[in-house]
């Protein structure tokens, strides 16, 4: 496998500590990064996505975004919430917590070339993948947003196990406490197809 690496970038934000290095090859992008909590508090990190089909942990569960001209934005955070929507079962938040004192490491990935959300496969005469519907745009940046929730009482925090991984589930207020923490490098070109 062909590997390109970056070097790796930094970004600081109320005692969390964001270092991330970008990897990419035919295959995929990942981003290898660790979270140092000097705060006072525990925090949670969104790093984690459920797979709703099996129950276990997605692989390269990251979301792309696209920002014109040249930056691919690889992310991991909570969506706000409609405030008009009324839910049956109140919404969660699958997290890592990582409290005062530690460093938390892991490795996040999106597969390769790089797809906004919604962005189909083409298919040939014999139903066949054929490429991609969308353009493809070179982008020269790649940014890394995760997302950080403060640790309060009002998160309902239960820790649970998923295929071997300490994790918490959090309440609605999760959406409500996430800050976004974001690292950019921009020595590293990858492709990227938009819709």
């Amino acid at each position: 496998m062909n590997t390109m690496t970056s070097k790796q970038v930094t970004a600081k934000s109320d005692g969390v500590e964001l270092k991330a290095t970008f990897h990419t090859s035919k295959e995929r992008v990942v981003v290898d990064f660790e979270v140092t909590n000097s705060g006072h508090a525990s925090v949670y990190l969104t790093d984690v996505t459920l797979d709703p089909k099996t129950g276990g942990l997605k692989p390269d569960a990251l979301w792309v975004d696209y920002v014109a001209p040249d930056t691919a934005v690889l992310w991991s955070h909570l969506v706000k919430l409609d405030p008009t929507r009324t839910w049956a079962h109140p919404p969660s938040a699958y997290v890592t917590r990582v409290a005062p004192g530690e460093t938390y490491k892991n490795t996040v990935g999106a597969p390769a070339p790089l797809r906004v959300q919604g962005v189909q496969p083409q298919v040939g005469p014999n139903g066949e993948p054929n490429g991609w519907l969308g353009t493809v745009v070179e982008c020269a940046r790649i940014r890394f947003d995760l997302g950080v929730i403060s640790d309060s009482p009002e998160l309902d925090a239960q820790a649970m196990t998923v295929a071997g991984k300490a994790m918490y589930k959090l309440g609605p207020a999760a959406f409500r406490h996430q800050k976004v923490v974001s690292v950019e490098t921009h020595d590293l070109p990858v492709p990227l197809i938009t819709k």
